[in-house]
């Protein structure tokens, strides 16, 4: 989810937000560097030209399966009201990119974009997803190709009363997660937003996860 003063400069309004956490990282599910995300699953709006979102995560799984709380930072740039480039960072050593160019936005409420997550030197995890605005909450679907697996992505957010949205994304396979979770927009900060989000595994093996994220955005 974005903060309310980008979403006003973006032609639909859509809630998002730019997601964080890092490849490699605990969560065995997915390591990719994010775009404009509902928790994981990359959605159809782009950040505007010369919008800017930066953040901080810190996430974990259940102790038992690794007792480690992981952080991470991220930011990502819009670029001519058609491309938002990404990058995530563990602060440490590894970081991954991330592209994502939109296709068109605004025809009958429908949005498309398609890009990558994970730029890991020719490592790529290309992704095609599209949104329907059905005014109070947007509908996401889409395909990604994460390790050479073909995964279906189903996706909701949704506004809530006071600032907050709802967000609840799924990824099918091997690796298949739930994730639900709010997001707030802190209203004595212009452009502050608070997301916290809770992973459920198809596998219970894989353990629940869940994730804290502070992310600011602004433009120049």
């Amino acid at each position: 989810m974005l903060p309310a003063h980008m979403r006003a400069m973006a032609s639909n309004g859509i809630k998002c937000r730019l997601g964080c956490i890092t490849g490699g990282l605990l969560v065995a599910t997915h390591a990719w560097a994010y775009p404009t995300v509902l928790h994981f699953m990359p959605i159809a709006q782009i950040l505007k030209h010369r919008e800017i979102y930066l953040a901080h995560n810190a996430a974990g799984t259940e102790r038992q399966i690794d007792k480690r709380i992981l952080h991470s930072n991220t930011g990502a740039i819009g670029l001519f009201d058609r491309i938002e480039i990404g990058w995530v960072n563990d602060y440490g050593h590894e970081t991954t990119f991330d592209a994502k160019v939109q296709i068109f936005d605004g025809v009958s409420n429908f949005a498309l974009s398609a890009g990558s997550m994970g730029w890991r030197g020719r490592d790529i995890d290309p992704y095609l997803v599209g949104r329907y605005d059905a005014g109070a909450y947007r509908l996401h679907a889409g395909w990604i190709r994460e390790s050479n697996e073909h995964k279906l992505m189903l996706g909701l957010d949704a506004d809530m009363p006071h600032g907050f949205t709802f967000l609840a994304d799924f990824f099918s396979g091997s690796s298949s997660f739930t994730y639900l979770g709010f997001s707030y927009e802190v209203p004595a900060v212009e452009g502050l937003l608070l997301t916290v989000g809770f992973g459920i595994p198809a596998r219970r093996s894989d353990g629940y996860q869940g994730y804290f994220n502070v992310g600011y955005g602004f433009k120049f």
